[in-house]
Formats: C-alpha cells, sequence, structure tokens
C-alpha cells in the first residue's frame, strides 16, 4: 500500500501516507522508486517491524480489480520489473525483509478465495512472471502465495508453482509464506513454509505438523525461514518482540523528509492526458479567476476503520484504496485538491471560486462568471471486492458534460485504477493521478500552475468504453460478467407503454438503442446458442453512447489497421529498393574489378612482350655478324644462309677463343708467351 498501516485508532495517522504503487508505476523513474521505498522502510523500521508485506507485483489483467493500486506493474511486466527490483533492493537495505505478492495470478477480487486461473507456461513466462523473477533476482527475503486457484490447485498447494517455477527455476532461495486463511492444506512438502493465521486454519498446528507432514520438510521450512532471518541480521536487530510494542507502535515517524519525498513523488505521478493549449494557468492567459467542482476536490480521508474477522476491511478513498494495506491520513495532514489549487492560486494573484459537490446545477451557475473551471473527480476502490464500474464516484460525469459547455473546462482525476472518460473530447485538458497519497493536492497545484512539467506516464490503459476491458471472471460459471456498457435483457413494461413488440419497432428511445432476437430462429441454426452477439433474450438493449463509441472505436481500430498496412506495405517496399539498390551496387562493382582485372593482366602480358622483344634487341646488338647474317637473309637460300649460319657461329667462335687468349695474357704473362713461342 501507501505506508506503515497503525492497527489501532489512538495510534494512526503517525506514519507518511505516501503515494500508491500504481502512482509512483506511472513515474517510470526506478530512482524516485528507490527513494520512495527506502523511507518507507525507514519508518517501519521506527514502528518497530522487520517484515514489509511488499511490493505487490502482479501484473494487471482485470480493468476493475480492487486491489490494482496496490500493483506496481501496472500492465507491463517489463516495468513491472525494474520497479519491483530496486523497490526490494531499498527496502531490504535498510533491514526489513521484503515479502513478493501475490504469487500468483491473483488478478481480480472477485470470489478471490476459489477463482481458477488457467494459465499456460508461455503466457505464465512472458507475461505474469517477470516482476516476481526480479524480486528473486534482487534478494526478496519470502513470498506470499494467494487465494487463488492455478490451473486447479490452490497456490499454497500448488507444487508447480512453489516448486517447480520458483525454487527449481527462478531459484527462490527465502521462505513462502501464506496470505491470511489462504491455505488449504498441508503443505510443507510443496514448498509451503509458514502459514499465516486463518478463521478456520489449523493445518499448520502442532499436531498436525507431526501428523501430516514429515520430519525432513518441517526441518526444510524452519531451514528456509532461518536462513533469511539470518540473511537479513533480524537476530541481532530483530525490531520490537510482541506484545512489547506498544511505545514503538506509538513513535510518530512523519518528518519533513518523508512528507517532501511523498510530495515530489505524487508530482511526478501525474499524467497529463490532453491540453489544448489551457495549461499551465496564468493570469495573463485568461484565467484572472478559477473554479473548483466537484465532490472530490475537497473529499477528506475516510474515517478509521479497524481491521480484524468480524469487522469489515477499511474502506479506500480518494488517497489510498482499501482494503488491508489503507492508509489511514490525518486530516491535518492531507492536502485536498481545492486546498493545493487554492494555496497555489493565491500566489499566482488568480481568484479561486469553488462547489465542492456534484451538483451540476450549482457548477453551470459558478461556471458562469470564472475565465476556466478545474473539475476533480476520483474513484474509490476496495480490496475483497472489484469495482462496479470503470466510471468516477457519484454525478461528476454529468457535472463534466454541463460545465464543458459553459466554459474552457479542466478534468482532474483522483482514480484508483483504469477509467473511463466518455467526455474527452467536450473538455480542454485531462490529468490523471492513481491515489496519490497525502499531498495530492500539492501535486495538482505544482503542475496546474506550471512549476512542474508534467512527465507521468501511463502504466495501463484507459479503454475508451467497458467493453473493451477484461471482466471478473464467476468461477462457477467459468466465464465473464456482461459489462455495465455491453448488451443487457430487457422485459418490456405495459406500465411504460411498452407492448410486447416493442423491440421490433422502437429502435432507440430515451438515449437506449433495442435490439430484437428471434431466438427461436437462431436456435434452429445453432443449437448451442447461448448469448450470440447480443444477450440471451429476445429483447436486448444498451446506451447509445456505448454504440457510438463502440463504432468510433471500431472505426479508429479499421483506421489504424489501414495505416499499418500502409506503413507496413512502404517498409516492405523501400526495404525492396534497398536490396535491388545493393544487388545493383555489388554487381557494378564485381563487374568494375572484373575490367579492372582484365586490363592489369592485358598491361601484363603488353609488358612481357615489349622486354621480350628488348631483350631479343639487346642480343642482336651485342653481335654484329649475327645483325649482318639476319639483315642479309631475304638475299640467300635457306640452305645458303644454314651454311653462313654455321660459317658465322664457327667466326665468333674464334674471336671468343682471340678475346680469351689475349685476357690471359694479361693475367698471365708467361704463360702467354709460352702460348705464343708454341
Amino acid at each position: 500500500g501507501n505506508g506503515f498501516r497503525d492497527s489501532f485508532k489512538d495510534l494512526a495517522g503517525k506514519a507518511t501516507t505516501f503515494p500508491s504503487p500504481l502512482a509512483v508505476a506511472s513515474t517510470w523513474d526506478e530512482e524516485l522508486m528507490s527513494g520512495q521505498a527506502a523511507a518507507l522502510a525507514q519508518e517501519f523500521v521506527g514502528k518497530g517491524a522487520n517484515v514489509i508485506l511488499g511490493p505487490a507485483v502482479n501484473v494487471h489483467r482485470v480493468a476493475r480489480g480492487g486491489r490494482n493500486f496496490e500493483y506496481l506493474s501496472g500492465e507491463d511486466p517489463y516495468l513491472g520489473s525494474r520497479l519491483a527490483r530496486k523497490y526490494v533492493e531499498a527496502v531490504q537495505s535498510e533491514g526489513i525483509m521484503t515479502v513478493m505478492k501475490h504469487f500468483a495470478f491473483n488478478e481480480q477480487e472477485t470470489r478471490r478465495g476459489d477463482e481458477n486461473s488457467i494459465v499456460d507456461d508461455d503466457t505464465a513466462w512472458e507475461l505474469y512472471y517477470p516482476p516476481f523473477e526480479a524480486c528473486v533476482e534482487a534478494g526478496s527475503a519470502s513470498t506470499m502465495c494467494s487465494y487463488n486457484r492455478v490451473n486447479g490447485t490452490y497456490s499454497c498447494s500448488n507444487a508447480d508453482l512453489l516448486t517447480r517455477d520458483l525454487r527449481e527455476k527462478m531459484g527462490f532461495r527465502g521462505f513462502v509464506m501464506s496470505d491470511w486463511g489462504a491455505t488449504h492444506d498441508h503443505s510443507a512438502n510443496v514448498g509451503l513454509d509458514m502459514d499465516q493465521p486463518g478463521s478456520v486454519d489449523h493445518f499448520y498446528s502442532q499436531a498436525d505438523l507431526t501428523k501430516f507432514s514429515g520430519p525432513k520438510d518441517i526441518a526444510q521450512a524452519a531451514k528456509n525461514i532461518l536462513a533469511a532471518t539470518y540473511r537479513m541480521r533480524l537476530d541481532q536487530y530483530p525490531g520490537c518482540t510482541p506484545p512489547a510494542c506498544a511505545e514503538a507502535m506509538a513513535t510518530d515517524m512523519t518528518n519533513p523528509v518523508h512528507s517532501q519525498i511523498a510530495a515530489d513523488a505524487a508530482t511526478s505521478a501525474v499524467v497529463l492526458l490532453k491540453n489544448s493549449g489551457v495549461l499551465p494557468l496564468e493570469r495573463a492567459r485568461s484565467a484572472a479567476r478559477i473554479a473548483v467542482v466537484g465532490r472530490a476536490a475537497a473529499a477528506q480521508p475516510a474515517p478509521y476503520g479497524e481491521m480484524g474477522y468480524k469487522n469489515p476491511l477499511p474502506q479506500g478513498d480518494y488517497y489510498s484504496g482499501g482494503g488491508s494495506g489503507h492508509m489511514y491520513t490525518s486530516p491535518e495532514r492531507t492536502v485536498t485538491a481545492l486546498e493545493g489549487i487554492s494555496r497555489r492560486a493565491r500566489e499566482a494573484n488568480i481568484e479561486v471560486v469553488a462547489s465542492a459537490s456534484d451538483d451540476a446545477d450549482a457548477a453551470a451557475q459558478v461556471a458562469q462568471h470564472v475565465d476556466i473551471v478545474i473539475v476533480v473527480a476520483g474513484s474509490t476502490t476496495q480490496e475483497n471486492v472489484d469495482r462496479a464500474t470503470l466510471g468516477n464516484d457519484g454525478d461528476v460525469d454529468g457535472l463534466i458534460y454541463r460545465v464543458a459547455q459553459v466554459k474552457p473546462t479542466v478534468v482532474l482525476m483522483e482514480a484508483s485504477g483504469a477509467t473511463l472518460t466518455p467526455w474527452r473530447d467536450q473538455v480542454a485538458a485531462i490529468a490523471i493521478l492513481f491515489l496519490g497519497g497525502e499531498s495530492s493536492g500539492t501535486a495538482w497545484g505544482r503542475v496546474l500552475f506550471g512549476d512542474v512539467s508534467p512527465e507521468g506516464k501511463l502504466p495501463i490503459m484507459l479503454p475508451a468504453t467497458a467493453v473493451d476491458v477484461i471482466e471478473p471472471t464467476d468461477y462457477d460459471k467459468q466465464g465473464p460478467q456482461p459489462s455495465p456498457d455491453a448488451w443487457q435483457c430487457h422485459t418490456p413494461n405495459p406500465d411504460f407503454d411498452e407492448s410486447q413488440d416493442w423491440c421490433e419497432h422502437v429502435g432507440v428511445h430515451d438515449g437506449m438503442q433495442y435490439q430484437h432476437v428471434n431466438l427461436t430462429a437462431v436456435r434452429a441454426q445453432d443449437p448451442l446458442y447461448l448469448f450470440g452477439d447480443l444477450c440471451g433474450c429476445e429483447c436486448c438493449r444498451r446506451p447509445v453512447e456505448t454504440q457510438l463509441l463502440q463504432q468510433t472505436a471500431a472505426t479508429e481500430r479499421k483506421q489504424s489497421r489501414l495505416r499499418a498496412d500502409a506503413k507496413r506495405k512502404e517498409v516492405e517496399r523501400k526495404e525492396a529498393e534497398r536490396k535491388a539498390k545493393e544487388m545493383a551496387e555489388r554487381e557494378a562493382k564485381a563487374a568494375a574489378e572484373r575490367k579492372a582485372k582484365d586490363e592489369a593482366e592485358h598491361k601484363a602480358r603488353a609488358a612481357a612482350e615489349r622486354k621480350a622483344k628488348e631483350e631479343a634487341a639487346q642480343r642482336l646488338a651485342a653481335h654484329p655478324h649475327a645483325a649482318a647474317a639476319v639483315a642479309g637473309k631475304d638475299a640467300h637460300s635457306a640452305p645458303a644462309a644454314a651454311a653462313n649460319a654455321t660459317v658465322i657461329v664457327s667466326e665468333v667462335g674464334a674471336d671468343d677463343q682471340n678475346a680469351s687468349a689475349a685476357a690471359a695474357a694479361r693475367t698471365h704473362p708467361a704463360a702467354a708467351a709460352d702460348e705464343h713461342g708454341a
């Protein structure tokens, strides 16, 4: 959740309410994640704790999931992996054990105790496991197994989950604990080391352990727990030991440094979805007077609610989600949107008029006397139940439509998860903050007036309509529940002048679109017909707005596909041109190389021929008689030429002999004299 949850009312409000994990996910900032996680851990240390039940890293699947605000992965396993690693490292650096949760596939709150998640290996490892793998690599001390079943077997008794995937494949070396009441069997032999209490849970009692678990399994479970304890040095720095924790629990851990961290994180988490030039707010830009309207603008934190098996889980508010992780924030520490905007407007000499309700008439009246209207909308959520709709709470959507017709309108959403924005084309600007904690109002003031550039990024999809998302699954039916915007059965009511053939002729009436279904004819063609494309009744209806939004979405999807196809074809064309050009260049280069080689060989042969002729000429020049004989070869017959050649050779030989004798006489005079005498 958002911080250290105080368990008793007289101790409440003495810990910082940080932005929710989903809000931090919107920053895409690993260092910010580290800073907030370290501050959070420091408050746990001050409270005498040694374990934090986090991080919650499940990748979102169901848009209406009641605990989506707790899951820092959003819909992106890569984003979750990067942030989860930083969270674990920062928290454990402060001496606090982390417990990664909820392992695994706990994607909804609807019937979470027996819902069956059917998941194949590829989907598990590619989409849902990466954030858990990152926690394991970062050294998370513990893992919490979830309430639901996985492929038919409860998570906390699932050998494939806890032994094969977690320990053998991921290499997890810590201990596994159950969620509270999530144990359904004696499971030490499949990897469940620690059983947290449940209302009828007796599986890890001394008697049952002795009876149903072998000594080796018990020893291994104890070893896993003790190894993590010693690795974290909790034997040396254990924190407080219950029940002697009253003094530590009563410590007020709030401080200016942590408040600043919370405010900076909330500011960085603001995501600007639309701005038609109206932001930032400046008096010089026709914003001398603004209105802040909507019930969420001045909403106070939910009253403190103690948790227990006989008490409901604490309810959520616009600063912290409901459930076991809810943070109660004292009103004195909470900066509402109205307070934060008004404080910053005074500094800019801009007047603020407020109507902190969802009364559309009152808001429209106020809008007539201002330059810009700021509507603050919100949605709460609760552990143990999924959200009923993806809309904002109350009647604020109708208010937005109304004031947008009067003056330029800015919508600020303090959201618990994915939220519908059917009025998005009618307003000038939209921003969203996913449960920003005690400093939400400060964040709004900073962003609206341009003190900080809104750099947040969506970690989840904001759907165009409710039919664009995956709905929670009912375990009994193993099928999706109907969306509020989907086709619904309608029974014609005679009290409203609706005849039995109402659906066949009415078409559209009072904002609803009607469709008749001849079930007899349909089932004659398809005996297995259940719901078809409409509903399971003769008369179906849905809001006209849904039809228009679906048509718009379908048109956008078609255009997107056409654009994608055109882009793909253009890329393919350019790639073909590139390859053709490269081929032509290679062929031209090869031809040039062949030509150069041929020319070089030709030059070499010509040079060799010239050299041979020059050497022949030199030899002829060195022997005049031979040259003369050659010159006169045309004057003689062939036999005469041969005879002359013999004479020439003899004469050349005589000349050579005379030359040799002269050289010898110069070298050996006596010898020469003897030879001459002879």
